[in-house]
Parts: structure tokens; sequence; C-alpha cells
């Protein structure tokens, strides 16, 4: 699949990109506007092709947006607008806007591929809508069932860089008929000498290609449902909310057994194995174990002045405790042993972008609601090289208390247990030399790159007269549970 985009190079050839990227002071206004619908046909598709085409086209930017907005407004006979989002984001000069809208651009693009590769390698997609009476006559009616309530579905994006200050209040779209009204204001307040970019995408691209709804309600989670008028990943929080979890109440769901057996077969997150190599002639032997490479976040919150960190139950921590108890002699040590304090983190065992994992793991995790755009990659290391070698990659990312959407602690069914713990930014490295607190390596690095970043002001967002290091306790309802907290040990 090819996802849907102009050659953005030789369009912005056309528009003298060396002048335009050597502006640092005229404002601009990028905008991005994503609509989900639900589809029958190809006639959609077909059409976006069509002004896909036409946007390099002299003056065909402007005849393009407007038709695509046209489109999404009212969309073909069987093609339901069901999922939207806008985001509009003034900046002060052409240069930010254009490396905002590749940014906005490329973040669509992974999402199209990601989802590709998630498809070839699983064979989910949705049957083509107008291949399911064949599907019905040759299935039988009785085994067409997820055939019937697999809906078929399309995310267009439109991203626009436009000169000057375009009004568009963000926070407007609720249901269908707010997104048309938010759509006429775009195109009456936007002349064709403004724009300055455009894209616009499909994903799935290809016409005969669909997301299940599913899907697309788990890659988009900041998309506001038209119907009830709240974001999805709103719709998708267990309610009603049980608060925080602690290490009080890990230790009342950890039952009395615990036992290290051999593994029993598979397993999907490890694999055991033997290398056979040759070293100076000789065979060589070495033992690994396969495994995911995986993402952690620094997250550093602003309005508390401090990092938001995690606590939870390491079976294989203990596992070593125990090993160790026993070789010295001593009694089992207790379960609170198996805690260790570490960064938000998460496996990379999915056909996404290492920077959407990342957003995820914070929304499950800590319970902050962060965009693709909010997290930057710090660096990569080899994890466990002696037996491992996957790769650890480290991302950062600011919060603030208007970003917090739930308690966090991880997703209970699939056993995590996560405590949401805030260390105070003056704590930082005098919490990092402390050997009486199980802790990671990541974490460690993690932190002090962070803190010095922070303290030299190369890292933005530390307010000055936090200078002193106090921790700034708003005691508000929905703070309460992370800023009380000691990040000490129970």
């Amino acid at each position: 699949m090819g996802i849907g985009v102009v050659n953005i190079l030789g369009l912005w050839a056309v528009l003298e990109v060396l002048q335009i990227s050597k502006d640092t002071s005229t404002p601009v206004t990028v905008l991005r506007v994503h609509a989900g619908l639900r589809v029958e046909g190809r006639q959609l598709q077909e059409r976006l092709h069509f002004l896909q085409g036409m946007l390099p086209v002299e003056h065909g930017m402007f005849f393009s947006l407007e038709e695509a907005i046209q489109l999404l407004c009212n969309p073909p006979r069987g093609t339901q607008l069901a999922y939207a989002d806008l985001a509009v984001k003034p900046l002060s000069s052409k240069l930010d806007g254009y490396d905002l809208f590749k940014k906005y651009a490329a973040a669509e693009q992974e999402t199209a591929i990601a989802e590709e590769a998630s498809h070839v390698q699983h064979g989910s997609r949705p049957a083509a809508p107008q291949h399911r009476n064949t599907l019905q006559r040759l299935m039988g009616a009785a085994e067409t069932q997820d055939v019937e309530e697999s809906t078929s579905c399309v995310v267009v994006t439109l991203v626009m860089l436009a000169q000057g200050t375009v009004s568009m209040p963000s926070d407007v779209i609720r249901d269908v008929q707010t997104f048309k009204n938010a759509m006429k204001q775009l195109c009456g307040g936007l002349r064709s000498g403004q724009l300055l970019a455009v894209e616009l995408l499909m994903t799935p691209d290809d016409p005969a290609d669909f997301l299940s709804e599913a899907q697309l309600q788990e890659d988009y989670p900041f998309f506001t449902d038209l119907q009830t008028g709240k974001r999805l990943d709103a719709l998708r929080q267990q309610a009603p909310q049980q608060g925080a979890t602690t290490v009080e109440k890990t230790l009342q769901r950890l039952g009395s057994k615990f036992e290290v057996v051999p593994l029993p077969g598979d397993s999907a997150f490890v694999r055991p194995a033997s290398i056979l190599y040759e070293l100076d002639g000789k065979q060589r032997r070495w033992d690994i174990i396969q495994a995911h490479s995986s993402v952690a976040c620094v997250l550093y919150h602003s309005d508390m002045d401090a990092f938001l960190v995690v606590r939870q139950f390491r079976p294989a921590v203990y596992a070593h405790r125990l090993r160790e108890a026993a070789a010295d002699g001593k009694p089992a040590p207790d379960r609170t042993a198996g805690f260790t304090i570490e960064l938000c983190a998460g496996l990379v065992d999915k056909a996404k972008s290492l920077s959407q994992i990342v957003v995820e793991e914070i929304h499950e995790e800590v319970g902050y609601d962060v965009s693709v755009e909010d997290v930057r990659q710090v660096s990569a290391a080899v994890a466990a090289a002696g037996n491992n070698g996957a790769i650890s990659s480290m991302f950062y990312a600011q919060v603030d208390n208007s970003k917090r959407v739930n308690a966090g602690g991880g997703l209970e069914h699939t056993g995590e247990a996560i405590e949401v713990l805030a260390l105070p930014f003056a704590a930082v490295p005098a919490f990092v030399l402390d050997i009486t607190i199980p802790k990671s390596t990541g974490l460690m690095f993690g932190l002090l790159w962070a803190h010095t970043g922070l303290l030299s002001g190369e890292l933005p967002g530390r307010a000055a007269s936090l200078e002193g290091g106090e921790l700034s306790l708003k005691a508000t309802a929905e703070g309460d549970a992370l800023t009380l907290k000691s990040v000490l040990p129970s």
C-alpha cells in the first residue's frame, strides 16, 4: 500500500522552499483535520485519489482542499462521517510551520504504514463491502456474522500550512453539525493566496482496502465520536475508576503461590536459544534469550516540578531475591522485595511506530494523554548485551495537570499492577545514587539526562521560580493521588 502523499520536496520546490526555509518572522497557521468515515464501495477513495493528483497543479491546492472538505461534509451515499478531530497551531514563522506541517504528515504516514504491516502479518482487514454478498454465498449465512459486523472504515487527513492567522477554535467539534460548521468557517476564512502547502492523505490509501472500526478506534484514540460527543479514549476507559494502584493493593492481589518452573513451551515474550558460531577456527556456543525490543519514557510534570515514575511487582526480581536468600541460608524475603521503580515503558510487540507505542504506554500506565508530536526520542541502547541484545529506545515528554485523563495503573486484565509516583526534581541525584532503592538502569540514565537538561535550560518547560527545587504540591482532586505519595518504598 502506498499512502496518498504529494511529493513534498517537489511541491516545495515550486513554492521556493529555500526562501521559505529562511523565513523566521512571518506568522503562519498549521491546521490538521482528521475524519473517520464508515464506508461502502469505493466512490469516496476514488474521488480523493483524483484530488490528490490535483494538488501539484496550479491553483490545485485550494480546489482540492475545498472539494475534499465538501466530500467529508457530504459523503457519498452509504458513507457516514463518524469520527473527527481538528488541530489548529498558530506559529511565528514559516520555518516552524513547515516543520510542524511535515511532522503531522509523517505521523499519519507512520500510522498507515504500521496498519498495513499489521494487516499483512495477521490478515485482519475487514472484507471490502462490495464483496460481502459473494462471501455470504460462498460461506453460508451462518458463517458470515463476523463479516457483517466488521464495519469498514477510512481515515481522511488534511494538513494545511497557511500564511497569517486562521481563527479556528479546535474544541468545538462534538457532532456532525459542529464539524460541518467548523469546516464552513475554515473554507470561508481561507483565501487561495494564503495556502502555502496542503497534504491530503487516506489510511488506508488503496480503494480496495479498509480499516475495521476497532482498528480505527485503537489507532486514533484522540478522535471525537460524533454520536456521543466524547473522545474515544474517554469512552474506552473502564468505569467506574477504582483509584490508583498501590503496593498494598498489589500485595492483596498476589496469592501465596510462587515457584520457578521450566518454560513449558512457546512464550510470547522470550525464547531461549543457542547460537553456534566460529571463532579462531573453533566452534563456539553462546546461550541467549530472544526477546522484544522496548521503549521507555522520561516524564517531567511541569505543574509539580517532578518526574513521574512507576513502581510495580517484578516476578523475576523477586525470584532472584529468593535465590540469593536460599544461597545465604536466610528465610524467604517479603514480597515487597520484588517491587522496582522504573520509567513508564513497554515492549515493541505490535506493528506501530515507537512513538505511537510510547503514547499508548503513557496513557495506560501513567494516565496522561499525549500525542505523537509531544514525545521525542532521546537515545537508544542495547539491552543485556550478554544474553539478549534487544534495543531499548529512550523517549522524553512533558505533561501537566491538564493532560491527566485517568489513574493509570496499566492493564489489570493482563496482570499489570502499576503504581504512579512523583519524584521531586531536587531529589533526583540522591535518588539515583541510593543503592537501597531497587530501580532500573534506564531510569537512572533518563532521570539524570533530563535533570541536567532542565537545570541548564537546554530542555524548556521548567519555570524559573522552581530553581530552588521545591516540589509544588497542587492539592487538586485529580492530582492528589499522584503528588501526595512518597517515591520511597513503603
